[in-house]
């Protein structure tokens, strides 16, 4: 069945998705298509990509908030908080 009605107040809607996992995004694209949802695929942030100093030396977190933005081995910032 179509769900596309639900999304008829929507102008656009947007998938975040990591480019490493272009799988991701292609599933999500049928699946929304097949609902007649019409998205564009917004790029995300990848964590383990981030460097946590430099978000600090840039003033975008602040050192009472480190501990909710490292992965275990405390060299990669989280992409989710």
């Amino acid at each position: 069945s179509s769900g596309g009605s639900r999304w008829a107040g929507f102008e656009e809607v947007f998938c975040i998705n990591l480019d490493r996992r272009p799988e991701r995004w292609s599933w999500m694209k049928k699946q929304l298509e097949r609902r007649g949802v019409p998205a564009k695929r917004w790029p995300a942030v990848d964590g383990a990509k981030v460097s946590v100093g430099q978000l600090m030396d840039a003033r975008l977190l602040e050192l009472n908030a480190l501990v909710r933005y490292l992965l275990p081995d405390d060299k990669k910032a989280i992409s989710h908080a």
